[in-house]
């Protein structure tokens, strides 16, 4: 296969070598140029290929010992998470007499016998509540003037209506008046202000009396338009929208508008920087003039004698949404769908803030402040408090609002759960004005050998055994509990370190041992073109063989697992063979451990706490356990080869094989300018060769003739 595509007819292979194509035809010759331009720049692109095969070859060495990397790195962690702690040790098995009362784990400390009676399991506090039924519904288009509540001189409100009362009416007027308004979730809100007209004191009593405000200091004009009907910009001239003649009188200040008539290029910018000078903002929006003075306080006041901006200027909205306003005869039950706006009224751009005093698991009470908006729904307020880590499950349904602490126990100071200080939303959701909202919780207690357990949790920890209370129990025989040595449990949890071990051992043994197939080189993109995808990654398979052989960075690390174990606990009783585990005598091994386990038996069954001893380490005599000894011996192999490959996130600076190929990125880059350069010049001696014929066949046209 090799000779194959070594010998391959570029010019029946879908890849070609050149960066131009058909630039001289060969009409005159009747050479096939296309097909000798391809030879000559395989020819001349061979070098190039050999760079491109070296990079591939760099990038897979990378992958390799990125892949040796990851299998060190999720060894290392599963040394610490399986075998690393003395938890992980804890081959006792506790055995209960019958009984479903209770559920109990032995702990590797776990010993002697106990008696268990007198349970009464720990309850979590827990209440339910009717909340408050909606008594009113949000105002609609149809809604009667005199039906709002909260509006104060509805009949005045009627009167500039007009109409049949209603809140349509209203509407229509204000948008007769030039006022564009929306009607959402019972909020009027204005969208669009013309100002085609002045507005009226009756117009602007209507708008306060619906709760909009104005700002006092504020000034706005209707649209100003030139002679042609384009409305104002900053830089239209002020010839062509007549404001060069009159005066405009801000507050106590006044600007002679003829003094722009000496200049045909005053704009509209130069009057707003005049505006500025007398010590007033000035903008420009849509056409419309705005005069805002720097005091907020101010009641600004702006008019003109000029016939576009005479009694034009009105006072700008402060805020464009009126409150939420209500009927009676609202839908009665609450529902997760309403908002707190619906409970409370107000916007729903307000907000507040409520705290919570909750039972935790150790039994003491803690503090947390939940922030709402009025835009809430009950809902969302539900997950808020769930998620809050305040230690509550708050859920609602169809006016039903129940709260639960998510711990047990009884707070003996008052409620496990209640409200710091009195919230208004609460009254709604509960009904009640009272601050407790649940204290009925209760703590468990149990007899152990005559001895009395008090406490806020179900799980007790006695004597080394995790005792888990499930139903009371007051009369009856008491409950045995005693703990064995699980030997099954601890040899199995050995030979599951063991093969982990020698997994790791084999991957990295075949690594350093597998040999190379010098006859299997990177595919050039030629020879790809020719394959199909199936053979490309056969072949593939092939040439990345071996890419590790003898590689002195894994030899190291295999090597220094191996003097971790052998020089691990030697001369002590925490030495490995003490309990059967030894590298194997088989060359072929290389390292992998072996297992006597009838040896490893008689170590547990004489001593229950070996284990753990050699694993996690002597607390007594502070030496650290094989699985952090083997763990560190690990992480410092990551380390090292990280210096020759980097990882993922790493720069190509930063380790030897980025490096390298940087480097090799740079000469193929300068090979492909190269080839482009020996290509042009090829097109140019074909082209003159091509020319010379040509003059060649047409002198000997005419001798012929």
């Amino acid at each position: 296969m090799v000779n194959n595509i070594n010998n391959s007819n570029a010019s029946t292979s879908s890849y070609s070598y050149l960066q131009y194509k058909n630039k001289v035809t060969g009409l005159a010759s009747g050479m096939d140029i296309d097909s000798l331009m391809e030879k000559l720049m395989k020819a001349e692109s061979a070098q190039m290929e050999k760079l491109q095969q070296q990079k591939q070859k760099y990038e897979w060495k990378r992958d390799a010992y990125r892949e040796v990397n990851t299998s060190l790195d999720k060894f290392q962690k599963d040394l610490f998470d399986k075998y690393g702690l003395k938890s992980s040790w804890n081959s006792k098995t506790a055995n209960v007499s019958a009984n479903n009362a209770i559920d109990v784990k032995a702990g590797a400390n776990a010993s002697g016998n106990l008696s268990v009676s007198e349970i009464t399991v720990a309850k979590a506090a827990q209440k339910r509540f009717d909340s408050q039924a909606l008594s009113t519904q949000r105002i609609s288009e149809t809604t009667k003037i005199s039906d709002i509540q909260g509006l104060s001189d509805k009949t005045a409100l009627e009167t500039f209506a007009g109409g049949d009362g209603s809140v349509k009416s209203l509407m229509d007027r204000f948008e007769s008046e030039g006022f564009k308004m929306t009607l959402t979730n019972g909020q009027l809100k204005v969208t669009e202000q013309n100002n085609t007209t002045e507005m009226s004191e009756t117009t602007k009593e209507a708008f306060t009396k619906l709760g909009f405000q104005f700002n006092t200091a504020s000034q706005q004009s209707t649209t100003i338009k030139d002679s042609a009907g384009e409305i104002a910009k900053t830089d239209s001239k002020l010839s062509d929208l007549n404001l060069t003649s009159g005066k405009l009188t801000i507050g106590s200040k006044e600007i002679d508008l003829s003094e722009f008539a000496s200049n045909p290029d005053a704009t509209m910018s130069d009057l707003m920087k005049k505006i500025k000078e007398e010590g007033y903002n000035a903008s420009l929006t849509n056409g419309k003039l705005t005069v805002t003075s720097p005091n907020s306080s101010e009641t600004l006041q702006v008019t003109s004698d000029n016939a576009v901006l005479d009694k034009s200027f009105s006072p700008t909205f402060k805020t464009t949404t009126s409150a939420t306003y209500v009927t009676s005869g609202g839908s009665g039950t609450l529902t997760g769908k309403n908002t707190i706006q619906d409970l409370l009224g107000g916007s729903d751009s307000e907000s507040g803030e409520f705290t919570l005093n909750v039972i935790q698991a150790d039994g003491t009470m803690k503090e947390t402040t939940i922030q709402y908006k009025n835009s809430d729904t009950i809902d969302s307020l539900m997950s808020k408090m769930n998620s809050s880590g305040a230690g509550v499950t708050a859920i609602f349904n169809n006016g039903q609002f129940s709260i639960s602490a998510n711990n047990t126990g009884h707070n003996a100071n008052g409620a496990e759960i209640s409200l710091v200080s009195p919230s208004p939303l609460f009254e709604k959701l509960t009904g009640q004005s009272a601050n407790d909202l649940a204290s009925n919780g209760s703590n468990a207690s149990m007899t152990v050998n005559g001895v009395e357990y008090k406490q806020s949790s179900n799980v007790f920890n006695i004597a080394g055994y995790t005792i888990t209370a499930n139903e009371d129990l007051k009369t009856g025989t008491p409950i045995k509990i005693s703990s064995t040595n699980d030997t099954d449990k601890a040899v199995d949890k050995v030979k599951e370190f063991v093969n982990m071990y020698n997994s790791l051992i084999e991957d990295l043994n075949k690594r350093v041992s597998e040999k190379k197939n010098l006859s299997y080189q990177p595919l050039t993109d030629a020879q790809k073109a020719e394959l199909k995808e199936d053979e490309i990654k056969k072949w593939e398979e092939k040439a990345k063989a071996g890419l590790l052989k003898g590689d002195t960075n894994i030899n190291k690390a295999l090597s220094d697992m191996r003097s971790t174990l052998t020089n691990f606990g030697s001369g002590t009783d925490n030495m490995l063979s003490k309990i059967g585990i030894t590298t194997s005598k088989t060359w072929s091994d290389n390292g992998k451990l072996e297992i006597d386990e009838d040896k490893l038996r008689k170590a547990i069954e004489k001593d229950p706490e070996a284990l753990s001893r050699i694993f996690t380490g002597d607390d007594s005599t502070d030496n650290k356990g094989i699985a952090s000894s083997l763990r560190t011996t690990a992480q410092n192999a990551v380390k090292n080869i990280e210096k020759t490959a980097g990882k993922a996130s790493s720069t190509e600076e930063t380790y030897t094989l980025g490096r390298n190929l940087k480097d090799v990125n740079t000469k193929i880059d300068d090979w492909k300018d190269r080839l482009k350069t020996i290509e042009e010049r090829y097109w140019k001696q074909f082209a003159a060769m091509e020319s010379a014929i040509q003059k060649a066949n047409t002198q000997s046209s005419i001798f012929t003739q």
